[in-house]
């Protein structure tokens, strides 16, 4: 007897039972080449795979479709094209649907990792910097490992633990090119170096791969193994294997071109679970990595509730081990000796976040916290591993022996080794990263710039440079979504460095600094570095996007002592703004320092409203529109910011909205007006659109009203444009544990999380979708020659189409914006499996592709 264990489309032998999972599939289309004869009338292909499919982007982007139907479908018990078409009545109502998103086609899938090239910063000298962003380790996604490899078990020697590669580690680097050099020589061709942040991430000389300190989780496994203090949670990396709590399957992988830069972004997508009998406690995080048009980094890092309870003192989680390297080794000294790692970590000053430097200051890392929803707390102690798993708190035996705190939670010991702290030890008494779940870490601490971290003196013995950051603990209810974004930037310290620019103020359009109209100054503060120059110049624009017009806003100076440590120096000037007109303006700084070496351009956005008025004023700032360019909606939800005042009312009675002439709907009632003639936000976080799902223009007015009964009102325009479908197919089907005896298994029925459904945008009544299904062989990950046996049924019929026929979509509506076709009871019902196996199955875990696909059809 052998016992198989199958995981996300993976089995996993262990000595006579098997057991099968399979889950995390993403939507992706690609237009099609197709010839006239062919009956794909609108050459759309879209296609969902598992996250563990083989199939490549070139294939994505030319599978077509020929047949109306399969051939050998005859002996389908859906034979008839009436039985085919599937009805979406109540479709919209499904509390358990996912919600469509237009914005989600403009993501690429890919099966393979990829490094996205930013904007070349150039400099005086003739030199220039290139930054790079991927993620996991850069020699893994330079060579475009599949995904499906990454994930594998890492064996690649006896001490290697969890997976090949931390895939939840958004990662960044800089190669530097000289004078007349071409960053096409390679990363460290004909003079050019590359310069990496993370242990085991361009570091490969020293034996380190897969940046397996650098990854993103979630408080989830308390729920598995609870930890013995509520404000200590246990916390799981996603690198352990096999857990549903760390990572449910294979992530999913995309990348687009940002409109607003031109740039690359990337998307790394993955889900955790815990399951108590028919509860399901899950997590959806979402990491997606962009370029600023200043080279910056910015990582956001969405955690969005995908089970179906409330996850209570919820925190999201992000991990970083740093270790500073040039040419794919950490960066040594003169005289051999490693400087890159185990260097103080350092504070840039006001809450902005955290630096540090190689020890021959050849290259600095820079970490940005106070971004909008930047984390709650932050703390640079020491590392973990995305394989650890740490029960929070346990109380021990007998008065208290063998109990304590784990990481994060643990306090340092003080243990030496080497002259530094031994990893992951950290100074006696100094929290590893934090004492509980409301201590806010360094972020508290109030640092000034160049303080070490944890608030030590400076004469204190480094430890292994790590870095900590967390949401705030909440309750995440179900489908609901919680935020943390941070920056970064690598500095390289050549034979003439560019000063360096940090802008505190970080206005956007839909999040402008609001400026009263009759304010005549507006001021600015920030902080600015140069490591070889004690004099510099700061410059700034209004509405102007060009350095060679900037105007002198202030001469900066620092010490030698302070260049040479790159101390942030903090600096603060006022702009006049008195003749601006109302409306938003864009202020742009930068620093050029004495040699003419000019830093990157920092950018906030400022609003000048009208002067307050007796009768209180409210207007709408995001999304913008008019009637003559409606808002676009791309999801059935919106966010809608603005702004309100009154000059003279100290108690508001109501702020009110209503789309186009239904009943109001109360936003805030009885609110104060504490400084009268100032100027408030106020936000509608969800308004919900799903009866709207039409073409036509709607309007949502919002009105607000002071105490004496005076009222104005502004007014947003929204309007669906059709386009073309989503595909979005279930994260997690469980074939549960059976054993086999060298024959057949029973047909097994799969217990699946999350729906199969098709959003259709299409309009003008457009033909129906095919959606079907292809299932290819299941291989042992780590042996492609041993594979398993399978038998695919459809409603109690074993089917051997190449592509099993699913069902038919109604045809697109002429009056709905939105179509959605719920197919999961279908599958639910009808698709079964049994397994066998054969002469090559060994012990291990084995993979299958599966593709879902829709293609329109006549």
């Amino acid at each position: 007897m052998k016992k198989l264990t199958l995981l996300s489309l993976f089995l996993v032998f262990a000595i006579g039972i098997f057991f099968l999972t399979f889950n995390q599939y993403v939507s992706q289309t690609t237009n099609a080449e197709t010839s006239k004869d062919e009956i794909v009338p609108e050459n759309i292909v879209s296609e969902i795979t598992s996250g563990l499919t083989d199939l490549s982007e070139t294939e994505t982007g030319t599978e077509t479709q020929t047949n109306d139907e399969p051939s050998n479908e005859s002996n389908a018990s859906n034979d008839s094209d009436d039985e085919d078409v599937l009805n979406d009545e109540n479709d919209d109502d499904d509390d358990d649907a996912d919600q469509p998103d237009t914005n989600e086609l403009t993501w690429i899938r890919s099966e393979s990792l990829r490094v996205s090239k930013g904007p070349t910063l150039r400099h005086a000298d003739g030199t220039s910097a290139v930054p790079f962003l991927y993620f996991g380790g850069f020699k893994y996604a330079a060579e475009g490992m599949k995904i499906k490899a990454a994930f594998a078990k890492d064996t690649h020697d006896s001490y290697a633990q969890g997976r090949v590669d931390s895939l939840t580690a958004p990662n960044s680097l800089v190669i530097t090119v000289p004078r007349g050099g071409s960053i096409d020589n390679g990363p460290t061709g004909n003079g050019n170096h590359i310069y990496g942040n993370a242990y085991g991430d361009v570091h490969v000389l020293d034996g380190s791969m897969g940046s397996k300190g650098d990854f993103v989780t979630t408080d989830i496994y308390n729920l598995e193994v609870p930890s013995d203090k509520a404000t200590k949670p246990s916390i799981a990396g996603p690198g352990i294997l096999n857990k549903k709590y760390s990572m449910l399957d294979a992530p999913q992988f995309s990348y687009r071109i940002d409109p607003k830069t031109g740039f690359e972004q990337q998307r790394m997508i993955f889900f955790q679970q815990v399951k108590r009998n028919n509860d399901i406690y899950e997590v959806e995080v979402k990491i997606i990595q962009k370029f600023e048009k200043n080279g910056r980094v910015v990582t956001e890092i969405t955690y969005t509730n995908t089970g179906n309870k409330p996850l209570v003192r919820f925190m999201g989680f992000a991990f970083k081990d740093f270790s500073l390297t040039k040419d794919f080794r950490e960066i040594r000294d003169s005289k051999g000796k490693k400087v890159g790692d185990y260097v103080p970590m350092r504070a840039l000053g006001n809450g902005r976040g955290i630096y540090l430097q190689s020890g021959i200051t050849e290259s600095r890392y820079n970490l940005f916290t106070n971004l909008p929803n930047g984390p709650s707390s932050w703390a640079g102690r020491s590392i973990s591993k995305a394989h650890d798993q740490q029960k929070g708190y346990i109380n021990g035996f007998i008065l208290g022996i063998g109990s304590g705190s784990r990481f994060p939670w643990y306090s340092g010991e003080g243990n030496v080794s080497h002259g530094n702290y031994e990893s992951p030890d950290v100074p006696r008494g100094l929290k590893n990263s934090f004492n509980d779940m409301n201590d806010l870490g360094d972020a508290g601490l109030n640092l000034n710039a160049g303080a070490r971290l944890g608030g030590v003196k400076e004469t204190e013995r480094a430890w292994d440079s790590g870095f900590a950051m967390h949401t705030k603990p909440l309750t995440l209810d179900v489908e609901k979504s919680v935020v943390m974004n941070y920056a970064s930037q690598i500095d390289i310290v050549g034979a003439k460095f560019a000063p360096a620019i940090e802008l505190d103020q970080k206005g956007t359009e839909p999040a402008p600094d609001i400026i009263q109209s009759d304010a005549q100054n507006y001021r600015l503060t920030g902080t600015w570095y140069d490591f070889d120059s004690t004099n510099a110049e700061l410059y700034y624009t209004v509405d102007l996007d060009d350095t060679h017009h900037g105007k002198l806003l202030k001469k900066l100076k620092q010490s030698e002592q302070s260049a040479n440590a790159g101390k942030p120096q903090e600096w603060s000037n006022s702009i006049p703004i008195g003749d601006l007109d109302e409306g938003l303006h864009f202020i742009r700084v930068w620093v050029q320092d004495s040699d003419g070496n000019l830093s990157e351009v920092a950018e906030t956005i400022i609003n000048i409203t009208p002067p307050p008025n007796v009768v209180p004023t409210i207007t709408i700032l995001s999304p913008e529109s008019s009637e003559k360019n409606p808002f676009s909606p791309n999801t059935h939800s919106l966010s809608l910011t603005g702004t309100w005042s009154d000059a003279d009312s100290r108690l508001m009675k109501s702020a009110t909205y209503k789309v186009d002439d239904e009943e109001e709907i109360l936003l805030y009632k009885d609110f104060k007006n504490a400084i009268p003639g100032s100027t408030y936000f106020w936000e509608l976080p969800d308004l919900q659109m799903n009866k709207y799902n039409d073409l036509k223009l709607h309007k949502v007015t919002f009105t607000i009203t002071d105490e004496e009964g005076n009222s104005s009102s502004d007014i947003f325009y929204f309007q669906h444009k059709d386009g073309s479908f989503q595909v979005v197919a279930p994260h997690a089907i469980d074939f549960g544990t059976e054993h086999i005896f060298g024959a057949n298994t029973k047909k097994i029925k799969p217990d699946i999380s999350g729906t199969l459904q098709v959003h259709d945008f299409r309009s003008n009544n457009q033909s129906p979708l095919k959606i079907t299904l292809s299932v290819e062989k299941f291989i042992n990950e780590d042996d492609e020659n041993s594979t398993l046996d399978h038998r695919l049924y459809w409603d109690k019929q074993q089917r051997a189409d190449q592509e099993l026929f699913i069902a038919k979509t109604p045809a697109a509506s002429n009056e709905d914006w939105l179509t959605t076709t719920n197919l999961t009871d279908l599958i639910k019902k009808n698709i079964e499996m049994d397994f066998k196996d054969n002469e090559s199955t060994v012990t291990g875990t084995y993979t299958s592709s599966w593709t879902w696909k829709a293609i329109e059809s006549i």
